[in-house]
């Protein structure tokens, strides 16, 4: 197993912790993480492009296509995207589940 296979199944396992965990959670709570999140990816847009960056240039080495490394790639337009989807899934009567 590589390092992106080890990378992919530790972030699957934490994502089935973190839905059971959603599951025993309120809807205002999770509207406020919601919200909370929306606010933090504009907050830190600059940050989260450079960090991109990073994983942009490290793509190829991974065996990754141009195409699949274009959908990886984060700029301020698709982050505010990415912001604006958090919202409204937070206005949403019960926005997970």
């Amino acid at each position: 197993m590589n390092d992106l296979e080890k990378y992919c199944l530790d972030l699957a396992q934490r994502a089935k912790r973190a839905a059971a965990d959603l599951a025993i959670v309120t809807g205002d709570q999770k509207r406020q993480w919601l919200d909370g999140c929306a606010r933090l990816l504009v907050e830190r847009t600059a940050a989260l492009c450079e960090a991109n960056q990073l994983d942009i240039a490290a793509a190829p080495g991974y065996g990754l296509s141009a195409a699949a490394i274009d959908r990886l790639r984060l700029t301020p337009g698709r982050i505010a995207d990415m912001s604006k989807a958090l919202g409204e899934i937070a206005s949403l009567p019960e926005p997970i589940g």
